[in-house]
């Protein structure tokens, strides 16, 4: 089992907020995957 941490509380004082974690490689990659998908899609209407 494997877990990838997704934000962290930060506490100044007295105030408590949740800051998400963000990991720009695999939004990224994400990114990439999704362009190269709805390339393949348009080509083949045409």
């Amino acid at each position: 089992m494997a877990a990838r941490p997704v934000g962290a509380f930060v506490i100044r004082g007295e105030h408590v907020r949740w800051v998400p974690a963000l990991d720009v490689t695999r939004l990224g990659l994400a990114a990439g995957v999704t362009v190269v998908a709805l390339a393949r899609i348009l080509a083949k209407r045409r």
